[in-house]
């Protein structure tokens, strides 16, 4: 079923609608949210820039993340442990523990300003990884309006919306195919993305007034940063992994932690193009490459790791 099939006045009020009159707005496409109210917060020896959406917002956005956080859950990759329900860092850690190649490279990533650099574009591209349009069994799309028919008899380019007369939905926060950085590509699962799912994302990146980034302190950010990576940066995990160049990897947030065989240098130089793809890049201050022969203990979640016998565990 789609969102729209799946938006109901009871969804709403369990998420604080009693009135239902945000679930009205919503499915006659009159909902516009408010700007945020920006403040900043010292974490640590950081300053972070936090956004909060109004209540009513708030409201709107719980209600879609029961709707996509399933759907979502089911399309992550396994090595992917940040918000997700039901894994912890220390599981994170505990994966990691594959038996050691002979030589080795415990390989620790970290993405510089990972939610002030997620590209709008890209974003909106990711979400037909993450929600793809439902079909009936007719062919066409059930619920919402028909962009998965107009889509239908296109062949899915890098920029397939470049073949569409007026270049995209009108709701897209930025014109579709003129991000600065490579869109998502078919070798990494786009399609086209269910509607109400797409319009309420690009509502909120329209509101929040700017063409990269989303804001740190809204519900719906790491269900976003999820789908972000999932449908670019992941696969290319997973296929290193099939391939044996990764013997085991985790992926927490904007964390990575990747034991590979040799010295990890081809893997370092995949990841930063792989990133640079969809405009990211590494924190090379953060960035640590563990061979066997040390330094060693590598801190990976906040837990110090070393090898011991033939594994990676760790040190009291």
């Amino acid at each position: 079923m789609t969102f729209a099939e799946r938006w109901t006045a009871e969804l709403l009020t369990r998420a604080g609608d009693p009135t239902g009159r945000l679930h009205r707005e919503v499915l006659a496409r009159t909902y516009a949210p408010s700007p945020l109210r920006r403040y900043k917060l010292r974490v640590g020896d950081k300053v972070r820039d936090i956004g909060e959406p109004a209540p009513r917002d708030r409201v709107v956005m719980d209600a879609w993340r029961a709707l996509a956080d399933p759907d979502l859950e089911a399309r992550l990759a396994k090595h992917v442990w940040g918000y997700r329900v039901g894994k912890d860092r220390h599981g994170a850690v505990e994966s990691l523990g594959a038996a050691l190649p002979r030589q080795f490279t415990l390989l620790r990533c970290d993405v510089a300003d990972m939610f002030d650099s997620l590209d709008h574009g890209v974003l909106m591209r990711a979400l037909g990884w993450a929600w793809p349009v439902r079909w009936s069994p007719g062919g066409a799309p059930r619920g919402g309006l028909p962009w998965g028919a107009l889509l239908g008899g296109v062949p899915w380019r890098a920029r397939a919306w470049e073949a569409l007369p007026w270049g995209g939905p009108p709701w897209a926060s930025v014109p579709w195919g003129t991000s600065a950085v490579r869109p998502i590509t078919p070798a990494q699962g786009a399609g086209v993305a269910d509607e109400l799912c797409s319009w309420l994302v690009g509502r909120w990146l329209r509101a929040w007034q700017s063409g990269v980034g989303v804001p740190t302190g809204t519900s719906v950010s790491p269900a976003l940063s999820n789908a972000y990576f999932g449908a670019s940066v992941d696969p290319w995990i997973v296929s290193e992994l099939r391939r044996g160049r990764i013997a085991a990897a985790v992926r927490y947030a904007d964390d990575f932690a990747l034991l590979v065989p040799g010295d990890g240098v081809q893997a370092l130089a995949g990841i930063e193009q792989v990133l640079a793809g969809v405009g990211l890049r590494l924190n090379h201050s953060k960035t640590r490459m563990h061979r066997a022969d040390g330094p060693w203990p590598a801190t990976v979640l906040g837990v110090d790791l070393a090898p011991s016998g033939g594994r990676l565990r760790g040190c009291v």
